[in-house]
């Protein structure tokens, strides 16, 4: 879904997809999409008409004429999460690829998005969470100073509460918003909270583990660093924090 005008605006989508026949001819380019190179069937959102209600949904398949990918990006953090562009050049695929009905697009994406791509980011930031919390504990228990472990320390015990409460609250929100999403039930608020929450949470305490840790937290010997790294790159994804709490807002006041 995402072009070099922006993720976050549908409407401003250039990438189009013009009807010939019994065929559809996609022309454009997509930026920062996940597996972009390794992936053998990818959903494309295209222009089929005018406005937000003239998107659409298809499927391509890796191989068909027309379509490659382009660059890889070289990212600073979630290095096993190949990222890159999506070249599509008067590339031809069967109207039978139209996911749904022309104008569905954004509520296929955005569906799709809502439900998979934010639960799943809140669920990595989770797991970032629990990381820097094992390592904290570790690290405070096992380095002295002062002839003693560090974690005796009350300004190392601060920094292990809040990572250890960012934590929990983070897995309240996530199991909850999952839980609600298998019922069945609408909750877009709550998965925005899960999304939101647990990726800030993931950055600030993976910065309070590189303190813990000193000197040695910006060293790549240890994890801690790459979890900062990580946890960053989440921000952005499948929304961002900005968008998480429009969401949040119009679910409240509405």
């Amino acid at each position: 879904m995402t072009e070099t005008t922006g993720g976050s605006d549908p409407a401003s989508l250039r990438t189009e997809a013009r009807k010939d026949g019994g065929d559809y001819i996609l022309s454009g380019r997509k930026v920062f999409i996940t597996n972009a190179h390794v992936a053998d069937t990818v959903v494309v959102v295209a222009r089929t008409g005018e406005g937000s209600k003239g998107l659409s949904a298809f499927l391509v398949d890796k191989g068909t004429k027309g379509f490659r990918a382009g660059r890889q990006e070289h990212k600073f953090g979630l290095f096993g999460c190949n990222t890159g562009e999506l070249i599509f050049e008067d590339c031809r695929v069967p109207a039978a690829n139209l996911l749904g009905e022309e104008g569905q697009g954004l509520r296929i994406a955005f569906g799709s998005i809502g439900r998979i791509g934010r639960t799943g980011t809140a669920a990595t930031a989770l797991g970032i969470l629990n990381a820097c919390l094992e390592d904290t504990v570790k690290h405070a228990n096992g380095r002295q100073l002062y002839g003693a472990a560090i974690g005796k320390l009350q300004a190392i015990q601060w920094q292990v509460s809040d990572i250890w409460l960012d934590s929990s609250i983070a897995r309240q929100l996530c199991y909850r918003s999952s839980w609600l999403l298998d019922q069945g039930e609408r909750c877009d608020a709550e998965v925005a909270a899960a999304k939101l929450f647990s990726t800030e949470a993931a950055v600030r305490s993976a910065k309070k583990a590189i303190d813990v840790y000193g000197g040695y937290g910006y060293l790549k010997e240890y994890a801690v660093q790459r979890y900062f790294r990580d946890a960053e790159c989440l921000i952005a994804s499948a929304g961002t924090s900005e968008v998480m709490r429009i969401v949040i807002a119009n679910s409240a006041l509405a």
